[in-house]
């Protein structure tokens, strides 16, 4: 049985997943009627933001879960959910340094620990035409973030059809992991 802080973290989560593909979906219409390359970036930017977004509101309630002890995260998990690593600087002290892992390996671990609240299993369906799809859209994403040429800034109908299936394949799988939560 979910506690009353739990429940109002997840509604906290539902509340930021409303908002981002909100946002999303007003680019997405926006690319559409315009088709100009400004709102195609916007778009693709958005789907990543609305993705990331997701899946950070997710780890941060699975910390104060843990918090409150009604999880159990292995140090390991906790780190990756923090965002954090921890070394040694030259005088020998410890410190933290952030630490992110890549979208795709995140998009599997954080659903299957969200999952965990609940007392359920998930795990994400990595493979087929969805996830191929997700991948070469986090692909055109880092395209347009971190563009080599002038030219990598310009997004293709098949780039937007590929983030849209990507998209479509990242929110396949959340109802997925909130199905299985039932």
């Amino acid at each position: 049985m979910a506690s009353g802080r739990l429940n109002q973290d997840v509604m906290e989560v539902a509340k930021s997943v409303q908002v981002l593909s909100s946002d999303m979906e007003i680019a997405r219409q926006l690319g559409t009627e315009t088709a100009s390359q400004f709102a195609r970036r916007a778009y693709v930017r958005s789907v990543f933001a609305a993705a990331e977004g997701s899946l950070n509101a997710m780890a941060g309630t699975i910390v104060r879960a843990a918090e409150r002890n009604e999880v159990e995260v292995s140090t390991a998990e906790e780190s990756i959910l923090r965002e954090q690593a921890y070394g040694l600087s030259a005088q020998g002290v410890a410190k933290t340094r952030p630490s992110f892992a890549p979208l795709v390996a995140k998009v599997r671990f954080v659903p299957s620990l969200f999952a965990r609240l609940f007392g359920a299993s998930f795990k994400a369906g990595c493979s087929g035409p969805g996830w191929r799809a997700f991948k070469q859209a986090v692909a055109i994403r880092h395209q347009i973030t971190h563009p080599k040429h002038t030219s990598s800034l310009t997004i293709t109908d098949a780039e937007i059809q590929a983030v849209d299936g990507g998209k479509l394949w990242f929110a396949a799988t959340i109802d997925a992991m909130l199905a299985s939560l039932i």
